[in-house]
């Protein structure tokens, strides 16, 4: 989030903060190593001074400005736009590349949408300023949209399956197995039908499956870390792409390696080796 500090005649001033909770909690602590991360850190301090852009005409030039090698910087740069954190364009007669930070609007507050600043001596023109003008209300009215289909108001009990209820409850379970004095249970009480309506939409909207779903809720809860986070059902739906990416390459870790046939017969004693153990 950013936003812009008027000083005088000197040049404004362009403030940036992070989403803690995304940061800490979100999948960018999982997909990047440290130095991605501290390369995306200084992406979004230069994006906030050209509203979620970056103009680069020389690669080895903008990793000067960082202080990094050539090779991190392309590193980077394919890492960002594999997981989806920025996009590229190229523009040949210009020969520069632009690198556009993704869903930079949703992070920023509404009343710097209206009009980015740009470091330029002339105004804008009026045609841009017409054009942000109906960029505005379309962003604000697909914003409501969304809003609307995923929180929808009225619950219906006739979508609210016994997988549901039954997956909400184990969580409950395993939330007091660790903790017999927790709250959970009162407030899942008091909120069942919103826990319900969130392990629905876990299913059906993020297309989860059920087993997937109790397998990450045994995990979360056995998970040093993630079951001091993981207290609610629509927590759980929050952090779940986040649960299942770290569960995933857990598992891959503690599964057992496939044997080759020439392995199982060294193991069993078969084949060739058998003569060698007898």
């Amino acid at each position: 989030m950013t936003e812009i500090k008027k000083t005088g005649g000197r040049r404004p001033e362009t403030r940036f903060w992070l989403w803690s909770e995304q940061w800490l909690l979100g999948s960018t602590r999982t997909e990047l190593t440290n130095e991605e991360r501290a390369v995306f850190i200084d992406f979004l301090c230069l994006a906030a001074m050209k509203g979620g852009c970056i103009e680069c005409y020389s690669r080895d030039q903008l990793g000067s400005q960082l202080c990094i090698s050539r090779e991190l910087l392309d590193q980077c740069i394919k890492k960002f736009i594999e997981t989806g954190k920025i996009e590229r364009k190229y523009y040949k007669r210009e020969k520069k590349e632009i690198f556009c930070i993704k869903k930079w609007e949703q992070y920023q507050p509404e009343y710097l949408w209206k009009k980015p600043y740009k470091s330029t001596k002339k105004r804008r023109s009026a045609e841009e300023d017409k054009n942000d003008a109906q960029v505005v209300p379309i962003r604000e009215e697909k914003r409501k949209e969304e809003k609307r289909e995923e929180n929808t108001s009225v619950i219906s009990p006739k979508k609210i399956s016994d997988t549901d209820i039954r997956l909400t409850n184990l969580l409950i379970e395993k939330i007091l197995e660790n903790d017999p004095k927790s709250r959970v249970q009162r407030i899942a009480q008091k909120r069942k039908e919103n826990w319900h309506n969130e392990c629905r939409k876990l299913r059906e909207i993020d297309n989860r499956s059920p087993e997937d779903i109790e397998a990450i809720i045994n995990w979360c809860q056995e998970d040093d870390f993630e079951k001091t986070v993981v207290l609610s059902m629509p927590k759980l739906r929050e952090r779940f792409d986040c649960l299942w990416l770290k569960y995933e390459r857990l598992k891959a870790k503690t599964e057992p390696k496939d044997l080759t046939t020439e392995e199982k017969d060294w193991v069993e004693g078969k084949g060739k080796y058998k003569d060698e153990r007898d």
